[in-house]
């Protein structure tokens, strides 16, 4: 048991008691853990406007190569592959071998026009557990909009599209942007 003296002068020396390193340690691990816990929630850790940007860029080029005929699965891999996460287009050459794929993956559906797309509009984007998500509405004429969802994750060529589906609510679309992206 050290005296008052012998506390005194550790102190003066610059001397930490144990304990009060333990509970500063704690402290700062509590701040970090808080910080990495609240910067995905904010779009830092996917970078929401590289997402959103992305998500457009693909949407694009996707139905401008639909329009043209082109099957960008089959007619441009390389360029896909800028888009979408290997284990994808690995899914969907192998449902196409197996003449397995009834719509088009991107689009879910058989039905588009092939004169394109006349607006893209990305919502905005989400932190999930798998990803990153956002609401995508595609709009190629006054009958045809479809209502989207993208989840895209983070690899290290960059951020990749990783699966597509039909947003699951009915309102997802109505929050978007005014502009198209």
């Amino acid at each position: 048991m050290e005296t008052k003296g012998a506390q005194c002068a550790n102190r003066s020396q610059g001397r930490v008691r144990p304990q009060r390193q333990w509970r500063t340690t704690c402290r700062t691990i509590v701040v970090l853990l808080a910080l990495a816990g609240l910067l995905p929630s904010l779009g830092f850790a996917q970078g929401g406007s590289e997402v959103t940007a992305h998500i457009a860029d693909f949407y694009r080029w996707y139905l401008l190569e639909r329009a043209a005929q082109h099957d960008p699965l089959l007619q441009s891999p390389e360029r896909l592959r800028e888009y979408v996460t290997v284990q994808r287009i690995r899914a969907l050459e192998r449902a196409q071998q197996a003449d397995a794929l009834e719509t088009d993956y991107f689009l879910t559906t058989q039905d588009w026009p092939d004169g394109g797309v006349t607006e893209v509009r990305v919502g905005a984007v989400r932190r999930i557990a798998s990803g990153t998500a956002a609401v995508v509405r595609l709009t190629a004429d006054s009958v045809h909009t479809l209502c989207l969802e993208v989840l895209v994750v983070r690899r290290t060529q960059g951020v990749r599209i990783a699966a597509v589906r039909v947003a699951s609510s009915k309102g997802a679309c109505a929050d978007l942007p005014q502009h198209p992206y």
